[in-house]
């Protein structure tokens, strides 16, 4: 067999050792979205807004809060008299866990009426339509409002588009129409109880308003005050630095903690035999192997009858 030939077989069993030696790089996606929905409407003063996204950077920076190892898909998305996407859909990493925080930051609060339907519609249509989700009805879905008030504007979440959703131009009902777009994003997203949330901060005091969060709009129902945090929750909070200074707390309650990976148990002196059938683990490379070898053999014959 000529030089090349040879030199063309040690190639391919290089290959083949490379396969079998190197480690695996299959990519994990995350395995919670956590949508934030904010009440950026004018009873929402800029000095509250301000605290309320700063706070909630400082948690997304902190590897306490939110894990850093691209378990957690984070949308952030703002609501007034329409609602728009502000940041995300993003896996959070060591690696981009600052620049989404000043993302946040940098968020500019719109103002206006409360249209808390035009958030949980525009929070369904992001999850199922936009490129960078990773939605999955396996995947856990926590939808999470911020709020001061109980809504006045409408919306039809028929009428979302990339990436924002208006308010409908009457209104009947705020209430209901705020109900039946959170039903509509669970539907969508085929939420169910014991996997998804959808829980609420209230700020101001406990009263009539809050009432109707946690009677109506968190899920699973029936809903209940927090701490403790029971999916389906309501916190109230006296104010926006409160949010800020609790944001941390609440986002750890919902993401699941990563299980950590198991330590090996050491082996007995003597070590412990496991049997293990090597042909059925090498018998798709040998295969390849067989088949460079005949393929190059088969190239020398020719040439020598030619």
């Amino acid at each position: 067999m000529k030089k090349h030939h040879l030199l063309a077989l040690f190639v391919a069993l290089g290959l083949l050792v490379g396969l079998l030696l190197g480690p695996g790089t299959a990519a994990q996606g995350p395995s919670t979205q956590l949508v934030m929905i904010l009440d950026g409407s004018g009873s929402i003063s800029s000095d509250e807004w301000t605290l309320i996204t700063n706070g909630l950077a400082d948690a997304i920076e902190n590897p306490d809060c939110i894990p850093h190892d691209g378990s957690v898909e984070l949308t952030v998305i703002q609501f007034s008299t329409n609602a728009r996407l502000e940041v995300g859909p993003v896996v959070i990493t060591s690696a981009n866990a600052s620049s989404v925080a000043t993302q946040i930051r940098g968020i500019t609060q719109m103002g206006g009426t409360t249209c808390i339907a035009c958030g949980f519609c525009l929070a369904q249509y992001v999850l199922r339509n936009h490129p960078s989700s990773h939605y999955n009805a396996s995947l856990k879905q926590a939808l999470n409002l911020v709020t001061d008030g109980v809504p006045n504007e409408c919306a039809d979440c028929a009428d979302c588009t990339e990436w924002a959703c208006p308010s409908s131009a009457t209104c009947p009902d705020a209430r209901a129409s705020a109900k039946a777009a959170r039903d509509y994003a669970i539907s969508q997203l085929g939420m169910t109880p014991g996997q998804d949330e959808i829980d609420a901060e209230f700020i101001g005091t406990q009263g009539e308003a809050s009432d109707w969060l946690k009677n109506k709009i968190v899920w699973p129902q029936p809903g209940s005050y927090a701490p403790p945090f029971i999916a389906g929750w309501v916190r109230v909070i006296p104010d926006a630095t409160t949010f800020a200074d609790t944001v941390c707390e609440k986002i750890a309650r919902i993401v699941p903690t990563p299980t950590p990976a198991p330590t090996p148990t050491p082996a007995p002196v003597g070590g412990i035999i496991v049997p293990v059938s090597k042909v059925e683990l090498l018998a798709p490379y040998l295969g390849l192997a067989a088949l460079m070898v005949a393929t190059i053999a088969a190239a020398v014959v020719r040439r020598r009858r030619a």
